[in-house]
């Protein structure tokens, strides 16, 4: 994507003048939670209303996978997408202003997780302040779910070692944590065991 206007990495943004917009005739506040079609039309990618600045641009705040967390225009979040495919849950009050701010600045440093830090989940937890796993972490979890399957089953038939490898890889691949496993002569010392 190649940017029409500056995009700012939190915590720079920005000088906003309005923090809301009108859509259809009612006025929403920054938070208002924005969803479009993603690059490939197959889920949606979120983003969070900031406002507008003294250009008329409209900035919003999103995380995708390769920017992190960052304040861009709507022209450049669309994407292509025409403004008509966008769908919001807006918020109608400025009364949480800097609270919706404060956590977008605290969440930046959050990296980018497809189940657990996603643009849903980042969309969500800015605007309401509480973590919520939407719909989109729920379909991923399913397919991942569907594709281990088979894996699981031929380490549940195997030796102890190959099931303790497999709770490590399937705990490593749904928590986005570092774990660190101290392995001597092909034995496991330390082991982090969580179900």
């Amino acid at each position: 994507m190649i940017s029409s206007n500056k995009i700012y990495k939190l915590p720079d943004m920005p000088k906003i003048k309005e923090y809301y917009i009108y859509i259809d005739g009612v006025k929403f506040f920054v938070g208002t939670i924005l969803r479009r079609p993603n690059s490939i039309g197959l889920v949606f990618h979120y983003g969070i209303l900031l406002g507008v600045c003294e250009d008329n641009i409209i900035w919003i705040i999103e995380e995708n996978s390769w920017q992190g967390v960052s304040v861009l225009s709507i022209k450049d979040w669309l994407d292509d997408w025409s403004e008509d495919e966008v769908e919001y849950d807006g918020v109608v009050s400025l009364k949480y202003k800097n609270d919706i701010i404060q956590r977008a600045i605290e969440r930046s440093s959050k990296k980018f997780h497809i189940y657990n830090n996603n643009c849903e989940t980042f969309a969500t937890f800015v605007s309401y302040g509480a973590k919520f796993k939407g719909f989109q972490s729920l379909i991923v979890d399913l397919i991942f779910q569907i594709g281990l399957i088979y894996p699981n089953y031929i380490a549940e038939q195997g030796t102890d070692k190959l099931k303790i490898r497999w709770k490590l890889f399937k705990r490593r691949i749904s928590h986005p944590v570092n774990l660190i496993t101290i392995v001597q002569k092909n034995e496991v010392k330390s082991l982090p065991v969580h179900d």
